[in-house]
């Protein structure tokens, strides 16, 4: 069977193979293909829970900066009593 060649012409592809030869020479030999694809499908999943609380939540956030306000500021609040 002939051996397939990967082909990369991202604008980082120059880089990435270094890369990968330099990450695959320093992996632990007991680290195999499949704990990398479930180590990367909890950093999907862990993203996309952290996504939905952003959106469910983000009414009531707990830091006054990112709060909304209730009404608008008006003229009396701003420069106070007369």
């Amino acid at each position: 069977m002939k051996a397939l060649e990967r082909v990369n012409h991202s604008v980082l592809g120059a880089w990435e193979r270094p890369a990968l030869k330099w990450m695959a020479a320093r992996m632990p030999a007991r680290i195999l293909p499949d704990h990398l694809t479930a180590l990367g499908v909890l950093g999907a999943l862990l993203a996309a829970f952290g996504y939905l609380l952003s959106q469910n939540f983000r009414d009531c956030h707990p830091a006054p900066l990112f709060r909304k306000p209730q009404h608008p500021p008006s003229i009396v609040s701003v420069r106070g009593p007369a």
